[in-house]
């Protein structure tokens, strides 16, 4: 790797451990890669959690059109993003790409349309190899990116995977949380405006002693109605808030209970016994709830599900050790 990438690596890694904000530690590190990209435009976006849709971290040049192509329609079904997205390869240029790039709906309706000849983009992923967000990097001029400014992006795709992880925080629900603070004895402080599950507070002390109480899951009612539950746990006492709320990505009910299951290391036939339903009804579930999610596998999905929540608590109970 030739000079002025090699120095870049200590100036990015200095960006990234700042005290200063997500964005403008974005903005900050698109400015240095114009040395690595002269390009015309570009941006840093994160995968916004519990959704397939996408945020800008930082926008440099793009109309808002454009931005919000790639924040939304692109993430969802342009064909190249969601090769390098599946398979955790490589940044492609539009010129690597295996099908004609310039021929696809991103190209030819939105990319160059806005003046753009050719471009890049880099799917970061964190530590843990879980995908957290792109970078977008547009130019006018054919001849770059070079290749060797492809071999330095590769390296950024886990350089820049904590930068845009916004982590498991839980959706974004209107109205008010009903909370209660139980112990590992029993409940009190009740504030809520209705009694909590005895049900419900028992499984969180159940999850709670084998330390696997997630900061957030659903819960059914006998009732059936659906509700997020937050917890957070200091010492021996654990707040725990519930609120009525729609499910992520349009996923059943039922879809959520074969992904937790799934996310339990079930097979179809487990799960199958386990609900009652037959394997071949399984594998429907679960095709529909990997399109649903955007994911490849199911060890992708279930690696997402675990990460940010999307657990049916009355399915996880049977998987803790008896």
């Amino acid at each position: 790797m030739e000079p002025p990438f090699v120095p870049l690596f200590a100036e990015l890694g200095a960006i990234l451990g700042s005290a200063e904000s997500r964005e403008a530690r974005s903005a900050e590190i698109l400015r240095q890669l114009r040395a690595v990209v002269p390009y015309a435009a570009a941006s840093v976006s994160a995968a916004k959690p519990g959704t397939i849709e996408h945020v800008s971290l930082a926008n440099d040049g793009y109309p808002p059109r454009v931005e919000h192509h790639l924040n939304d329609w692109f993430v969802h079904h342009d064909p190249v993003y969601l090769l390098m997205r599946r398979s955790a390869g490589p940044p492609l240029r539009w010129r690597d790409s295996p099908v004609t790039y310039r021929d696809t709906y991103s190209a030819r309706e939105v990319f160059m349309p806005a003046g753009f000849d050719e471009g890049i983009t880099v799917c970061m992923r964190n530590r843990r190899g879980f995908y957290t967000g792109s970078l977008h990097l547009s130019v006018d001029d054919r001849r770059h990116p070079t290749d060797e400014a492809v071999g330095f992006l590769t390296h950024l795709q886990v350089m820049l995977g904590e930068l845009t992880d916004l982590g498991t925080a839980p959706p974004q629900v209107v109205g008010d949380t009903e909370k209660i603070t139980i112990t590992t004895a029993g409940a009190c402080r009740n504030s809520a405006a209705r009694p909590v599950s005895d049900e419900l507070v028992r499984q969180v002390r159940t999850l709670a002693a084998a330390d696997a109480l997630p900061s957030w899951f659903w819960w059914q009612s006998t009732g059936g109605e659906v509700r997020l539950v937050t917890t957070e746990r200091i010492g021996d006492e654990i707040t725990v808030g519930q609120i009525t709320a729609d499910l992520p990505y349009g996923l059943s009910v039922r879809e959520l209970e074969v992904l937790t299951l799934m996310a339990g290391g079930l097979t179809n036939l487990q799960i199958g016994r386990r609900l009652a339903i037959s394997p071949k009804t399984v594998a429907k579930h679960v095709e529909h709830t990997l399109a649903k999610l955007g994911a490849a596998s199911r060890t992708e999905a279930a690696v997402r599900a675990t990460r940010v929540g999307l657990l049916l608590l009355s399915s996880i109970r049977p998987l803790l050790p008896r």
